[in-house]
């Protein structure tokens, strides 16, 4: 019988006493988190264990119905999108709504497009790791090229003057990676402008450090700055790009 390690301590109460048992051949650790009372356990029943809610499916399901002779490199685990994320590299991962899409698709009618760095949504059970896993699989698009699995990077932006972008780029690059944000900030996810707007010496990013004198409650008094802020901008006549004429800023 295979137990998970909040099993044994339900059981047996301390790390001690499954120590013990371990030294004395009763429980065998079969890897992190996964205990055995006998030596030799089936591949699939620790994975059964290890993830209860998933399904074997493709090339896994395939192969343990005999419907094939080939081993599949990795287990194909299908799992719902809100599941805990599968950080094993003997599994590849499914998801069911992206399956779905793939099986209801031709094979090449199929397509695309968004941008990770927008995603807002993790909160609502989102996963963008679909659509960053496919990016970085798939190649860059070659006209005539028979390869149906291509992307077309969008690096062009048309609402920021390059001030705007050259600001986003420094902060982005210094702080977002795989494992801060999701993505690697390199120069295919940086904004290059595509910029058409009159010269301006208003500067096109600032920082405004706020300190609150004493007696002063603090959100108000960033509020009011804000506020002030706002005043002078509209106060000043700036001129801004609203499509393809400019005009005062206003509220």
């Amino acid at each position: 019988m295979i137990l998970l390690y909040k099993e044994l301590i339900k059981k047996y109460k301390s790390n001690y006493k499954i120590k013990k048992l371990i030294e004395e051949g009763k429980i065998f650790k079969i890897e992190k988190g996964i205990y055995s009372d006998k030596k030799d356990v089936n591949y699939l029943e620790i994975i059964s264990k290890k993830y209860p809610n998933a399904i074997f499916t493709m090339d896994s399901a395939f192969y343990y119905h005999n419907l094939t002779d080939v081993i599949p490199e990795k287990e194909h685990l299908a799992l719902k999108r809100d599941s805990t994320k599968i950080s094993d590299s003997r599994i590849k991962v499914v998801y069911y709504q992206d399956k779905l899409f793939e099986i209801l698709s031709n094979g090449k009618n199929r397509f695309m497009v968004g941008d990770v760095k927008q995603s807002i949504y993790k909160f609502r059970l989102a996963m963008p790791s679909i659509f960053t896993d496919k990016k970085d699989y798939f190649a860059h698009y070659e006209k005539g090229s028979d390869n149906i699995n291509q992307k077309i990077i969008l690096s062009k932006n048309f609402r920021s003057r390059k001030g705007v972008c050259d600001y986003v780029n420094f902060v982005c690059s210094h702080i977002m990676s795989k494992e801060v944000g999701g993505i690697d900030y390199n120069e295919e996810e940086m904004l290059n402008s595509n910029d058409d707007f009159k010269p301006s010496d208003v500067p096109s990013a600032q920082i405004k450090y706020v300190s609150t004198p004493d007696g002063e409650n603090t959100i108000e008094y960033e509020a009011q700055q804000i506020a002030n802020y706002i005043l002078k901008k509209v106060a000043s006549k700036e001129q801004i790009k609203d499509g393809d004429t400019y005009r005062e800023i206003r509220y």
